[in-house]
């Protein structure tokens, strides 16, 4: 097999590190070569965020509020307007990881705080952000922590942040160990205006704030991992991160989410290595996978099935979609009660026919991802989405005739189905589909027997596009 050409490789980097690119992102972020992208991605600090642009106040209705629905619409609006395509997929990323959800947490504001502190933390140093989401309200009312007190501890949290966060599945660890680390954890709660103590039923909201009891916290000696003393909190996060196996743990997530299963033992050892020595520098071990060999291998092409945001997301940044959402937002009135974040809801409803609720994965685990997004019902879903991107809009003849000259201009002005199809294929970074041209264009061309144009230019569009989602290759 052909190794990957620059442009290739830079494509590869923003679908897989990013959300999609549109040819003018591959462009820009590709010149220099697929090096240089890397450098871009990782910089995405000195990358002014437009975002900041837009006054919340517009997402809001009339009295102020904003519901679930338009939340995750508006974290859509987002993925698809960000001029920080990594900062977004790893915020993402670590939305899987601490899987904390919206239908227990149900706060919008809250879950808000809660995915602003996974991205203010994507890059940093594990350890801090391990801490942080640790002591984030949401997650301790998530996993019960703030039913976590001397004398009847809790486990729910301490289980997690060794079998899911840190260490692992049966990595190391006994249930002694859980039992002691919860005694450390005891008395870690939220509070509300100075309040020493929530009820247990009570949720975080967004003026709650991490606080310790002192009262019910255990004072006594503990034994975690053969360490002993009077460990808190702090001390088995240290504990834990200190561990090498935290950092072969997430080496390997973070392979696997971001190119194929199963690395081998050699790739692994060397990406765990590197993190490690870096003292679990988040961007270290992103660097490493992106500039590795076997990121760009034939195997790493195919070696991931598209998540519904990778999918939905990715394909509208692709067709430059991104600054249409923005504007859109920008462009409100004050508290439009969810209009100004259309474009994210109806996107978010569609993802969660797909099987995958932003903001509410169906537990703490995360999302089970891989072959697990594919199904019939699915796949269906998938194929439909083209309708998404080229159906033709109902009831207004000016906005039809504007949607298919926008599709007709974004693909390039085609006149056959041939060139359309090549458009497509382009755009989508579909070139795994190029021997089954002949079928994507015998598709387009029955919409567009005489020639394609900006009058049927959409519906051509729409055919081959259906295909081209629904192939495995895709």
């Amino acid at each position: 097999m052909a190794e990957m050409t620059e442009r290739q490789k830079t494509a590869h980097l923003l679908n897989r590190f990013g959300l999609g690119a549109s040819e003018s992102e591959v462009r820009e972020f590709g010149r220099g070569g697929h090096k240089a992208a890397i450098e871009k991605l990782l910089d995405y600090k000195s990358v002014p965020e437009r975002w900041e642009d837009i006054d919340p106040v517009v997402f809001q209705n009339s009295n102020g509020n904003t519901n679930m629905v338009v939340t995750k619409g508006v974290y859509a609006v987002r993925l698809l307007a960000s001029q920080r395509p990594l900062e977004e997929k790893l915020t993402l990323f670590w939305h899987d990881h601490f899987g904390v959800g919206a239908q227990k947490v149900s706060i919008p504001a809250t879950m808000t705080r809660h995915i602003n502190l996974l991205r203010s933390g994507a890059t940093g140093k594990f350890r801090t952000l391990l801490g942080r989401v640790s002591k984030d309200p949401a997650m301790l009312y998530f996993l019960d922590n703030n039913e976590n007190v001397k004398g009847s501890p809790n486990e729910n949290f301490a289980r997690e942040v060794m079998e899911l966060f840190t260490l692992g599945v049966d990595n190391g660890y006994t249930e002694e160990d859980i039992s002691e680390a919860a005694r450390a954890f005891t008395g870690w709660t939220f509070g509300f205006r100075g309040a020493q103590r929530v009820r247990e039923f009570q949720r975080p909201n967004p003026q709650s704030r991490f606080v310790v009891i002192p009262g019910e916290h255990d004072n006594g000696m503990k034994t975690v991992l053969g360490k002993s003393g009077n460990l808190g909190g702090d001390d088995i996060l240290d504990i834990l991160c200190k561990d090498k196996q935290t950092a072969r743990y997430l080496a390997l997530k973070m392979w696997e989410y971001f190119v194929y299963p199963e690395p081998s033992p050699t790739l692994l050892e060397r990406l765990t290595e590197k993190f490690y020595a870096s003292d679990l520098d988040i961007s270290v071990l992103v660097r490493a996978i992106m500039e590795s060999k076997e990121f760009y291998s034939e195997k790493a092409k195919t070696g991931v099935v598209k998540s519904p945001v990778d999918f939905c997301i990715g394909t509208m940044r692709q067709l430059g979609q991104g600054e249409a959402a923005y504007r859109t937002a920008l462009n409100a009135e004050e508290k439009t009660g969810g209009r100004a974040a259309r474009f994210g809801t109806s996107t978010s409803v569609v993802m969660r026919s797909m099987g995958m609720d932003l903001l509410d994965p169906p537990d703490v685990s995360g999302w089970t991802g891989g072959q697990a997004w594919i199904s019939s019902a699915t796949m269906i879903e998938r194929m439909k989405w083209s309708k998404r991107l080229f159906g033709q809009r109902q009831g207004n003849r000016n906005q039809a005739r504007r949607q298919n000259q926008q599709v007709f201009q974004r693909l390039g002005r085609p006149e056959t189905a041939a060139e359309l199809v090549d458009s497509l294929i382009e755009v989508f970074d579909a070139g795994k589909l190029e021997d089954k041209k002949g079928i994507l264009v015998k598709a387009a061309a029955a919409e567009a027997p005489d020639g394609v144009t900006a009058t049927n230019c959409a519906k051509a569009a729409d055919a081959a596009a259906a295909l081209i989602f629904g192939s495995p290759e895709f």
